[in-house]
């Protein structure tokens, strides 16, 4: 279930990134999902490089910070909502409509 997600993390970096304009958008969505594996850090420490990138290749700040907003975005998006869901689907978590068992 790690890999699905961090997969699709690393897909949803890629496609932004390419959006955005960076260049090699692709190898910077595809170490997002690696180093995503770190946990806490993996994700921005992935960000850094393709900030770095776009601090040298775009002469304003717009692209830059949408970068930095498209990783502080889909982060907790991915870290809170689509793992959790995911891990209580796959661990077999089911609520109950009652309180008394």
């Amino acid at each position: 279930m790690q890999c699905i997600i961090n997969g699709s993390f690393g897909v949803a970096v890629g496609l932004g990134l390419f959006l955005i304009g960076v260049p090699y958008a692709v190898t910077w969505g595809s170490l997002a999902a690696a180093l995503r594996f770190i946990p806490y850090l993996g994700a921005f420490v992935a960000m850094l490089l393709p900030l770095v990138l776009s601090l040298a290749v775009f002469p304003g700040w717009l692209q830059p910070a949408l970068v930095v907003g498209l990783f502080l975005v889909l982060e907790p998006i991915t870290g809170s909502v689509i793992e959790s869901w995911l891990y209580s689907q796959s661990a077999g978590y089911r609520r109950s409509r009652s309180w008394s068992r």
